[in-house]
């Protein structure tokens, strides 16, 4: 297992330890569950909250095993909670209940342990979306259920009342994957419909509108969702054909289609990305690139007298825009479009991936 991040080993993939066990990890705002081949399960990150569910509310950098348990079967984690579903059935959630999160009907402030939520044997899976205080889940007749925070309508149930005890969203058996994000939510249902409700003021439920949904809209009349994954202000879907597709807020590049305009309805994302080996992820950068946002003349500040192999422009689909001169101090870059690029150089056969942006 490897982790990177905040709280997660810094700017470059760390490998968690020694074990070569791991089966499963979900991560959340600032911690991380993962489950072993063995079926326990371990915690790892910040904990103010009780959001490791390891008893205590000290920050555990190290994963530490929740309880002594060999039956779980599948985890997510929220900002500060976390649930999980074991082989048996029966749903667990720990840490943060100030909005109703944890479903224990709101006795409790927060839980440091695992609490079983209700006396159910039939969920199927469960999503508390990376930063958010909500959880979703479905039960083995494909009914779904929500509680938690609701403040933009995310819970999908006609309202923006936070719930502390599972809620069951509409009266449907039809649905196959659940998925929530930081204030919205998306599900697909058996037929291949993508539907989505609740923060929609970027366009990132998708239905051409950024008018906030309190029940459940279905987005556009497609038939071939595979998966939809709701992040702060954006999404990402992917359909059976392969076809990946991005919307919501779009100031920072988010979704990937070379500009920074948002969209409030799924936009195909062309082209394959490039990979990037574990080499050419590197923070510790060698030389200075300003100024950045840029407008026309990229300066290169070489002050260790690098010898430098190669430089080039890249687009965010790994083509070559423009192949430099080794040794040059700017690059005109007047008669590129704007958008996101990045310079690639290498330095004794290493290459080095930083981010530009062209105004």
């Amino acid at each position: 297992m490897w982790a990177w991040g905040n709280s997660f080993g810094g700017l470059i993939p760390t490998q968690v330890g020694n074990d070569s066990d791991w089966l499963k990890v979900a991560a959340g705002g600032f911690h991380a569950l993962a489950i072993k081949n063995d079926g326990t399960l371990w915690a790892f990150g910040q904990n103010l909250r009780g959001q490791l569910g390891i008893g205590t509310i000290v920050n555990n950098y190290t994963p530490t095993q929740v309880g002594n348990s060999n039956d779980w079967q599948s985890i997510s984690c929220g900002g500060y909670h976390s649930a999980a579903i074991k082989t048996d059935g029966t749903l667990w959630t720990w840490g943060y209940n100030l909005s109703g999160q944890i479903g224990d009907g709101g006795i409790s402030n927060s839980r440091t342990t695992p609490y079983q939520v209700g006396t159910g044997t039939n969920w199927l899976s469960v999503s508390c979306g990376g930063g958010s205080a909500s959880v979703l889940a479905m039960k083995t007749d494909y009914s779904i259920w929500g509680w938690g925070s609701n403040a933009f309508g995310g819970l999908g149930i006609g309202s923006t009342t936070d719930k502390d005890v599972p809620t069951r969203i509409g009266n449907l058996n039809d649905w196959q994957s659940i998925q929530t994000g930081f204030y919205h939510t998306f599900v697909i249902k058996n037929n291949g419909t993508l539907w989505a409700c609740g923060h929609n003021t970027s366009g990132q439920l998708g239905d051409g509108t950024n008018i906030n949904r309190t029940t459940l809209v279905q987005i556009g009349l497609d038939t071939n969702w595979q998966g939809a994954f709701a992040g702060g202000s954006h999404s990402i879907g992917i359909k059976t054909d392969g076809t990946l597709l991005a919307w919501g807020y779009n100031n920072n590049g988010a979704i990937g289609d070379g500009t920074f305009i948002s969209k409030n309805i799924p936009t195909a994302i062309s082209g394959v990305c490039s990979s990037l080996n574990v080499s050419q992820i590197v923070e510790s950068k060698k030389l200075s690139l300003y100024p950045n946002p840029v407008n026309t003349f990229l300066t290169i500040d070489n002050p260790d007298d690098y010898l430098i192999e190669e430089i080039l422009i890249v687009n965010n689909l790994g083509q070559t825009v423009l192949d430099c001169d080794v040794n040059t101090t700017q690059i005109n870059l007047q008669e590129v479009v704007s958008g996101i690029y990045f310079i690639r150089y290498k330095i004794n056969n290493k290459v080095y991936v930083q981010k530009i942006i062209k105004e």
